[in-house]
């Protein structure tokens, strides 16, 4: 099981419920999935492919920065 799975599985039940709080500013899952997809494309332009492990810290992602 991927750990997007269970992420996929909640935006369809939830997509505007509440998915992470920074700096006063909240996105819900609909929004957080855009985040987590374009994350993943990012991974796969630095050469990151399907098996490669990726570590992250979250306490250090900034979820509330737009993006153009």
């Amino acid at each position: 099981m991927y750990a997007t799975q269970s992420l996929h599985r909640t935006v369809l039940q939830y997509p505007e419920r509440i998915a992470a709080r920074l700096a006063g500013r909240a996105r819900c899952f609909r929004e957080f999935v855009h985040r987590v997809a374009q994350l993943a494309g990012a991974l796969q332009q630095l050469g990151m492919q399907e098996g490669d492990r990726v570590a992250m810290n979250f306490l250090l992602i900034d979820l509330s920065r737009s993006t153009p």
